[in-house]
């Protein structure tokens, strides 16, 4: 019945509204009715299966019952700790709002089953998210003739959608959960209406995408991450890294295993992993050495930025925890909008693969 994001940030929905409507979708119009489902039809099982197999409806809402009992659980147990007292009230003069966080073991113990819970309703949403793909059937998008009515529309609904999640949080039948980090109860959607709104703010991302983006340039951008990647990929949204530059728009793109973010040229500006996985899996035999691991990054470089040379750059390596930074900056250009000065940079572990990679070079003024 009630869902929780994605990822931990995600849970503070009442506070960061905006940043979780950039970041899904669905069709064309907002609903303006509480709970958004797919309507499901029953999609028995053969009777010649040799195992009987739950109808869609039936599998969602066991999920939808386990995420039920979980909240149950984790409420009840902050209550308990509760009555022992180890609490303490404070004030938000900001806001004018009293809160209370726990102190000594008890907030050990509810910051530890805070932390479970969030896994647990990670791992139901993704279940539930694959369900909920198999009976939906969006209403499609308009056609616009032209770049404005296209944006015009994507920010019309982008409101709209604001508009209904707020009124969703403040619902009196809205799940709250406790937050530990907070000292508050927050509120958060129904996987229904969580997933509902993730699908539709894909589409509207793919629509902005479409309207900024000449259909040569995402061609092109496409291409340059496939070819790189070796996945599929999907456009996913108009993005912007002001601690670089706070003047470019850039473009993101979204592998299985990958995000990528390029700029209107084509160059890839950070590659970000999905889940902890290798952008390129590679596993030698043994832990590399210094100087193997910086000859790996510069490899990754020259296939990543082919025709970078860092040969007239200062070198700024570090590492951390088994992650190794090779890092080299232009110090006879400006600085970067957040501080310091343009770079290069590759991430590895001690297997040579690579974590991560930032090239600011091309946003150099």
């Amino acid at each position: 019945m009630l869902t929780r994001f994605s990822v931990k940030n995600l849970l503070y929905v009442i506070i960061i509204l905006l940043p979780i409507i950039l970041s899904a979708c669905v069709a064309s119009v907002t609903p303006s009715s509480a709970p958004i489902s797919a309507t499901a039809t029953a999609q028995l099982t053969s009777t010649q299966a040799p195992t009987p197999i739950d109808d869609l409806a039936t599998q969602k809402q066991k999920i939808l019952d386990e995420v039920s009992r979980e909240v149950a659980d984790y409420n009840q147990l902050v209550e308990q700790e509760k009555l022992l007292g180890n609490i303490e009230n404070r004030h938000n003069s900001e806001t004018g709002q009293d809160f209370f966080v726990f102190t000594g073991e008890s907030n050990k113990k509810i910051r530890a089953a805070y932390e479970n819970l969030v896994n647990r309703m990670n791992i139901l949403r993704a279940r539930y998210l694959v369900l909920y793909r198999q009976d939906y059937s969006p209403t499609p998008f308009p056609t616009f003739s032209t770049k404005e009515e296209a944006l015009n529309f994507y920010y019309q609904v982008l409101q709209e959608n604001q508009v209904w999640l707020e009124s969703q949080l403040k619902a009196e039948n809205a799940l709250r959960v406790y937050d530990s980090d907070r000292g508050n109860y927050m509120s958060f959607l129904s996987f229904d209406q969580d997933v509902w709104l993730g699908l539709r703010n894909e589409a509207l991302n793919k629509l902005r995408m479409e309207a900024e983006l000449s259909p040569e340039l995402l061609a092109k951008h496409t291409g340059i991450v496939e070819k790189l990647d070796g996945e599929p990929v999907e456009a996913n949204e108009i993005t912007s890294l002001p601690y670089y530059r706070n003047d470019i728009t850039l473009f993101q793109y979204q592998t299985r295993k990958n995000y990528y973010v390029l700029n209107a040229e084509g160059a890839i500006i950070e590659i970000t992993l999905i889940q902890g996985l290798p952008v390129v899996e590679i596993t030698p035999n043994a832990p590399l050495n210094a100087d193997q691991l910086e000859e790996k990054a510069l490899s990754f470089i020259n296939l990543i930025a082919p025709g970078t040379s860092v040969d007239t750059l200062t070198p700024q390596h570090g590492s951390k925890i088994d992650t190794f930074f090779f890092k080299w900056e232009d110090r006879t250009k400006p600085p970067l909008d957040g501080g310091g000065f343009p770079f290069i940079q590759a991430a590895l572990n001690l297997n040579g693969e690579l974590l991560n990679y930032i090239n600011t070079l091309p946003l150099s003024r």
